[in-house]
Parts: structure tokens; C-alpha cells; sequence
């Protein structure tokens, strides 16, 4: 039976993704794609065998939701919270309307996992054009980390689809410098904010674009700007409730017991990194600041490689060095070509700069580093389209030359 359910909930997906591709002729094949690729793994863990991460957190979540879902809709408001568990909580939700099944919960992801690939898309239609957008959705189609999240019972699913639909606002916000894009981007970073405090700092980041702008503006037109102060009081209203009322605050404690505590407490097990290395102050935070990226970017490094489990990492760091590789091609290609385009790119990565920093900043453990990286492979896959367009461009005219001269 809980089968059953599960493959129903799979269906549900499909036709939400078929309605969707049918309203978006020109991702149809794409976001189908997405999907079916996304079930196939979710199956493939579900009857066959587990995915990798798919122990400790994956399986608390799934159980908590299941035993809050016996306890009655009742406990969904005796057990509301933010934080890791309102991932749980909305489980709990899901599991009281259609009854309880872990493939459900996976098939929930599913679903979150397709729409981001389509985010991605909609996101570099934005900064570039249609045709350049669609190698970013094939890539994030495909890229192993937003699968493998996508058909576990993790949070990161969720979360990337909240942030992504921010990242959205905010870049049509960067564009048309309109408050009611600066609202719903704010809205959704809070939302996602409610699932992990690290979509905090990007709120900060978009408050400090708003600063400058808005105060760059008032120089211009010597007066202040009416837009600026409701941006401002805006993100500010949002900071306010996050900390009043502990919004997400599960990761709070960096605030109460310091930074170099959380930093000695996750540098633990056989991934661990930088175990030395402790912030005492905040001048300590800034030197180690580039330090911390690189290892929460890139490990684990060829030496730490130990066991054929490292390996899977091994494979992920490589994809974000060619994905870094990527961005600064594109920044340079860009600069020589589309100012405007480049502005938009530089205002995304500033706002995945400022989020990696606040990750890399506490994470100690190249397995955490996985988990959390693959937050942003959207910021950077959008980011390096220039690049790949043109790499895809130039394997497609290789090919078709080959294909010519072999008939």
C-alpha cells in the first residue's frame, strides 16, 4: 500500500510536469527529461539500493514526519517549528492527506527537483536569452548532486527550490528595479531561510545591492530615494522576524556559542578538514574566509582520497573546479562583449559568494561539503552560461563534421 501511494504521488508529478512543458513548449523535452531521470533514481533507492547520503539525516526526517502523521492533524500544530524539522513537518502534512510512504516523500522531491531545473532555466533567460538558458537546464538535468537530492528525503530539495524562486525576484528586481520584485524575493529567501538559516546571508547580500544602488541613485538625483528606504525596511522587517522569532534557527547556535566551537564540533570523523584551523576573532573570519571556500568548494583534494567512496566526492570536486573554470571564462568573455550581461552575472555571484562564504565558514567535513555545495551549482551554472554555450556550440559543429565526413 505504501507503495501504491508512492507511485500515485509519482504520477501526480507527471502530469503537474506534463502541464508545465506544455505551457513551456520549448523546455517541454527538458523538464520531462528531468523528471523521469529524477524517478529513476528515487525508484532505483527505494527497491534496489540505497543512494549515497541516504542514511542518518535522510532517514530521521522521514521518520519523524511518519510518526508526527500517526499522531493525528493535531500534531502538526504541537510539532510546528522551523529549522531541519519543518521539512519533516510539511512531510507530516503530505503523509496526513495521502498517508504515509517514503517514495511519496521522495516523489515530493522529485517534483521540487524538476521545477528547479526549470528556475535554472528561467533564471538564465533572464541574464541571457532563451537559447543560451536551455545548455544551463540540460547541464543542471543531468549534474549528479541536484539528482541525488532530488530523490532523497533531504531538505536540500526544498531549500534550492525556495532560494531559486528568490534568486528569481531578485534578478528581475537587479533589472527592472521594481519593489514589488524586492518583496517576493524577499518573501521566498525568508521561506527558504525557515528550512536553513544559510539563505540568510543572502538576504544580506541583496539588502546591501539595494544600499548601493538605491544610495548610487540619490547621489544622482540629489534626494533620497522613497524605493531605497521600502528595500531597506523590507529586508530589514525580514532580519527583525527571523531573529525575534528564531525563523530557522537551528544553526543559530553559531551566534550563541561562537564560531570556532561549531567550527572544532563539525571538524570530526574521517572527511574532516582544517581541523586546526579555528576562528578566535573576527579578523580570524576574514584571513580564513578564502581559505575555507577553497576547501568546501574543492575537497576531498587527490591525497584525501582514502577508500573508493571517496572517489564519488573526488568526482564532484572536479565538476565544480570545471564549473569555476566556467564562470571566470564567461566574466572575461562578457566583459568584452555584454556589459549589461555581465553586471547581472556579477550580481548573482555576489549573492552565491556571500552564501558559500557563510557555509564554508562552519563546514569542516568534505561530506557536509558535498551536501551544502550543491546549494549553489545553480548561482554558478547560470553564471558560466557564456562559457558553456559556447563549448556546446563548438562540440556540436565538431560533430556535425564528423558525422558529414563519415557519410
Amino acid at each position: 500500500m505504501e507503495a501504491a501511494r508512492g507511485f500515485l504521488a509519482l504520477g501526480i508529478g507527471l502530469g503537474v510536469v506534463l502541464a508545465l512543458g506544455t505551457r513551456k513548449t520549448n523546455v517541454f523535452w527538458l523538464v520531462l527529461v528531468s523528471f523521469f531521470i529524477r524517478v529513476g533514481l528515487s525508484i532505483f533507492h527505494y527497491v534496489k539500493f540505497c543512494l549515497p547520503d541516504s542514511h542518518a539525516d535522510a532517514i530521521m526526517f522521514e521518520h519523524t514526519a511518519r510518526q508526527w502523521a500517526a499522531e493525528g492533524w493535531g500534531s502538526l500544530r504541537s510539532h510546528w517549528q522551523s529549522g531541519a524539522l519543518l521539512y519533516s513537518w510539511v512531510l507530516a502534512f503530505l503523509y496526513l492527506l495521502l498517508g504515509p510512504s517514503a517514495l511519496l516523500a521522495q516523489a515530493f522531491n522529485v517534483l521540487l527537483g524538476t521545477f528547479a531545473v526549470y528556475l535554472i532555466w528561467v533564471i538564465a533567460s533572464e541574464i541571457f536569452d532563451q537559447q543560451k538558458a536551455r545548455v544551463a537546464g540540460w547541464i543542471a538535468c543531468f549534474f549528479p548532486t541536484l539528482n541525488l537530492y532530488s530523490a532523497l528525503t533531504m531538505r536540500e530539495a526544498l531549500f534550492v527550490f525556495l532560494t531559486l524562486y528568490g534568486v528569481l525576484f531578485t534578478v528581475r528586481w537587479f533589472k527592472a528595479q521594481k519593489l514589488k520584485h524586492f518583496v517576493w524575493a524577499t518573501i521566498f529567501l525568508v521561506l527558504a531561510t525557515g528550512f536553513h538559516l544559510g539563505a540568510w546571508p543572502l538576504l544580506w547580500a541583496l539588502g546591501l545591492w539595494s544600499l548601493g544602488v538605491g544610495a548610487l541613485a540619490g547621489l544622482r538625483a540629489k534626494k533620497l530615494s522613497w524605493k531605497l528606504l521600502g528595500e531597506l525596511a523590507c529586508v530589514g522587517a525580514a532580519s527583525a522576524f527571523i531573529v525575534i522569532f528564531k525563523w530557522g534557527w537551528d544553526k543559530g547556535a553559531v551566534f550563541e556559542v561562537g564560531v570556532g566551537n561549531i567550527q572544532q564540533a563539525y571538524a570530526i570523523g574521517r572527511a574532516a578538514y582544517l581541523q586546526n584551523l579555528v576562528a578566535r576573532n573576527i579578523l580570524d573570519l576574514f584571513w580564513q574566509a578564502p581559505i575555507r571556500i577553497v576547501f568546501f568548494l574543492f575537497t576531498p583534494f587527490p591525497w584525501m582520497v582514502k577508500e573508493p567512496r571517496d572517489l564519488i566526492g573526488f568526482a564532484d570536486a572536479i565538476l565544480y573546479v570545471l564549473l569555476v573554470i566556467c564562470t571566470l571564462w564567461s566574466l572575461m568573455h562578457l566583459f568584452k562583449t555584454k556589459q549589461a550581461a555581465l553586471w547581472k552575472a556579477v550580481f548573482l555571484l555576489s549573492l552565491a559568494a556571500i552564501g558559500i562564504a557563510a557555509f564554508a565558514t562552519i563546514t569542516s567535513n568534505y561530506g557536509a561539503a558535498i551536501r551544502h555545495r550543491a546549494k549553489f551549482v545553480p548561482f554558478l551554472l547560470v553564471a558560466s552560461v557564456p562559457a558553456l554555450f559556447t563549448v556546446s556550440s563548438r562540440g556540436r559543429r565538431l560533430w556535425e563534421r564528423v558525422v558529414s565526413s563519415l557519410s
